[in-house]
């Protein structure tokens, strides 16, 4: 019985997730932070920690579920705009 409610959940906790991932809020400061990344990876000698330094004032005042995408989506992609 123990393992049944525990695999109820985790499945309620993983719908959660997803259905914060596909949130347009989520999904669009991603892109933002995507498209951003890959103009600081185009730029030399901008990379994602210099990047993330010259964003950080503009997302200092955003909520923690709008800047963490920002940020992650604009660090993950700064290498392949260099390529």
């Amino acid at each position: 019985m123990e393992v049944l409610e525990a695999f109820n959940a985790t499945v309620r906790a993983f719908g959660d997730a997803l259905l914060f991932f596909l949130d347009p809020v989520f999904v669009g400061f991603m892109f933002g932070g995507l498209f951003l990344g890959i103009i600081c990876g185009i730029l030399p000698g901008i990379g994602s920690i210099v990047g993330i330094s010259l964003i950080l004032p503009f997302i200092f005042f955003l909520t923690p579920n709008e800047a963490l995408p920002f940020i992650i989506g604009l660090a993950s992609v700064t290498f392949i705009g260099g390529s």
